[in-house]
Order: C-alpha cells, then sequence, then structure tokens
C-alpha cells in the first residue's frame, strides 16, 4: 500500500492514507474529498457538543452575548429556566448544561474524537480511513442522544442538533469558537473546521508541482512500488491552475531554534563591542618580542647580585 501524506491550505487538516498503485486517480481523489469532509464535520461536532456538554443549550439569538443587567434594560429574560449552574462566559449559552454523568459521557467522547482525528496522528504515523471517522461520529450521536433523547431539550437552533441532522449552520449558529473554551487548546480545531472550500466535485490533487489527471492510475506517477510515501495536496480547483505554495525548508520548531540561536550570537557579538578593555595588551602573552626574548634568554627579569 501507498502511504499518502495528504495535506491542504491547513496544516491542522493534515492526515494520512492508504491507496494501491493501481487505484485511479480520480477515485482517490473521491475517497481523499470524503474523507476530508467527514473529519471536518465530526471535529465541528466535536467542538458544538463539548461547548453543550460544559455550557449547555444556545441561547436565543435575541439575547446570544447580552449580560444578564444589559438584557433587563430591554426586557429580555437570558435565564428562563432559573439561574445557571455553570455561566458562560461569553453569554451565549444558557449555563444549564446536562447531568454530570451524561455531562462526562459527552465529554469523554469528544477528547477520543479529538485525539483519534488530530493532525499529530502524522507524527505517530497513524493512518486514518473512513471507517474510524464514522465510527467517532456515531459515538458522539450517541452520546448526545445519552443526554437529550430525541434531542428533548434542544433548541432547532442548537448548533449539535443541526449538525446531527445534517443541516446547514449560519455564522450566528457558529459560535464554537467563541463559547467553546478548548478550541484555544493548540489544536487549533475549531479553526480547523472552517476549511469547507474543497467538495468532491471540484477538488483537486497535486503531487510535486504537477496536477494529477484523474483518468490516469496512480502508477503513472509513483510507479508500481508498494511501498512508497509520498507528499500530496489537495485543493479545490477554483484555487487556479497554478501550483500550491512551496513548502518551507525546516518546520516550525527547526526555524524557531535558528532565529533564537542567531539572537543569542547577535547579543555575545553586541557585548563584544562594547567592551573597549585594552589591558589584554599589556599580558606576557599579548607581547609581540616573547619569542625573540625568549631566545636571548631575556623573557625573565634579569637579577644582579651585590
Amino acid at each position: 500500500m501507498v502511504l499518502l501524506h495528504v495535506k491542504t491550505a491547513d496544516d491542522s487538516n493534515q492526515f494520512l492514507f492508504e491507496v494501491e498503485t493501481k487505484e485511479k486517480v480520480k477515485d482517490i481523489i473521491h475517497a481523499l474529498t470524503s474523507l476530508h469532509l467527514k473529519r471536518i464535520q465530526t471535529l465541528k461536532l466535536a467542538d458544538a457538543a463539548e461547548a453543550l456538554a460544559t455550557y449547555g443549550p444556545l441561547r436565543p439569538e435575541e439575547t446570544r452575548g447580552l449580560t444578564e443587567e444589559v438584557a433587563r434594560l430591554s426586557n429580555l429574560n437570558v435565564y428562563p429556566d432559573g439561574p445557571p449552574t455553570n455561566p458562560d462566559p461569553h453569554f451565549y449559552r444558557t449555563g444549564h448544561p446536562p447531568p454530570e454523568e451524561t455531562k462526562n459521557v459527552i465529554l469523554r467522547a469528544v477528547e477520543e474524537t479529538k485525539e483519534a482525528l488530530s493532525h499529530k496522528q502524522v507524527l505517530l504515523k497513524t493512518c486514518l480511513s473512513l471507517q474510524t471517522v464514522e465510527e467517532k461520529l456515531n459515538t458522539l450521536k450517541g452520546a448526545v442522544q445519552i443526554a437529550y433523547p430525541a434531542f428533548h431539550g434542544l433548541p432547532p437552533y442548537e448548533p449539535t442538533r443541526l449538525i446531527i441532522e445534517g443541516k446547514e449552520i449560519n455564522d450566528s449558529q457558529d459560535i464554537s469558537h467563541v463559547s467553546n473554551t478548548a478550541a484555544t487548546d493548540g489544536e487549533g480545531t475549531a479553526a480547523a473546521v472552517g476549511v469547507m472550500s474543497i467538495t468532491v466535485e471540484n477538488a483537486c490533487l497535486w503531487w510535486t508541482g504537477k496536477q494529477l489527471q484523474q483518468e490516469e492510475l496512480l502508477s503513472k506517477y509513483l510507479g508500481t512500488n508498494e511501498k512508497t510515501k509520498t507528499v500530496v495536496r489537495l485543493q479545490p480547483k477554483s484555487a487556479g491552475k497554478r501550483p500550491p505554495v512551496r513548502e518551507p525548508r525546516m518546520d516550525a520548531e527547526t526555524h524557531k531554534a535558528v532565529l533564537a540561536y542567531c539572537h543569542k550570537k547577535r547579543q555575545e557579538e553586541k557585548v563584544l563591542d562594547e567592551d573597549d578593555d585594552d589591558s589584554y595588551l599589556f599580558s606576557p602573552w599579548a607581547n609581540p618580542k616573547a619569542l625573540k626574548e625568549s631566545l636571548l634568554g631575556m623573557s625573565g627579569q634579569v637579577k644582579w647580585r651585590a
């Protein structure tokens, strides 16, 4: 099996995928795009479910982002179900999460999903498959159904419910990047799921600066060696016929290390430039006539006897 390191415009959307060289490029693009979109959908559901389990369902649109004092001026009740048990610091959710037992079920499913679908699996050399993504998606759906059977208690505009039902989410409903505290954990999950420009219809595959022709076999480009590993780029055709931007020659960590080393050397040179002490010129080792004096026996001090 050929190991493809699939990358997109966002580094947090990369993953490993296994294919055979005898497959058509068209079928490979369809499989990669389907997996990419399903992974994005699952990560988006994970973010929404985590926010739901932490701060409860989404507020009505007219009360989102309003504090209790501001809402009172407009005769709006931001807490119709009573005082919140875990208030949302951004005032986008009701503050009434599910009971502790079902809450932990959702959070555990979210943690497992994010770990399994993380781009860091590339470093662990773990391949991603559509079956794995669908299993995690079904696990999240089941966890939400345990807390809210038949969506009882979830408003129709709740992002978690809309994603499970396969409906579109508008900008006012997609607030996972605001209310989800885990969205800033460095994983970039909430930001990563925003890349939805790639579709099954407009996807294309690039390799070594060339766009792979969909009617050709993969073996035309990679040969018939099934033990090959290579990097490919998945992007929409709307990006133009130009090849993707060339990747940097060094990774982010190496780049940081080089910058730190250069900064350290500049600081050392600055200290040396500021040091104008010339007392070392009077040291014995700095005497330009030291060799001559040693040969003539004049290197030591001359002593006279009385």
